[in-house]
């Protein structure tokens, strides 16, 4: 997980990025036995609600950015051995970039996004909107 904390004079902005390539777990039933990887990353998204509901009164705004199919560290190996598989159920046809991310942070620490609070924004290439029957 990694946690951005945007500080201005009037507002604090926090944003949760889960692990790369795998925040899509906590809303969506995986094929994988990946069940406390799961349940954690569920856990994480409810926890960015509860934050948002709670602190904004002290002017903070808590949102989550869930990433779909990024390249990383983590995903290598997933990708050397699934990675065709896995683009094919991205309707945009393509992993993400890290251009991807940091869009959607710039917009949550912008003006754009001062009244974004509580919120999950899937980046993700559409994967959420496809069936995996």
């Amino acid at each position: 997980m990694i946690c951005i904390c945007i500080y201005t004079h009037t507002h604090i902005y926090i944003y949760i990025l889960t692990n790369v390539n795998s925040s899509s777990k906590g809303i969506r039933i995986t094929a994988m036995e990946t069940y406390a990887y799961s349940a954690s990353k569920a856990a994480l998204n409810h926890l960015t609600k509860v934050l948002a509901g709670h602190l904004s009164q002290r002017n903070v705004t808590f949102n989550g950015v869930l990433p779909g199919p990024f390249e990383s560290k983590m995903t290598k190996k997933t990708f050397e051995v699934h990675g065709k598989s896995i683009i094919e159920h991205v309707p945009l046809g393509r992993m993400g970039i890290a251009e991807d991310i940091a869009g959607t942070c710039i917009y949550l620490a912008s003006k754009a996004g001062a009244y974004t609070n509580g919120t999950l924004i899937s980046v993700d290439g559409g994967s959420l909107c496809v069936s995996k029957l």
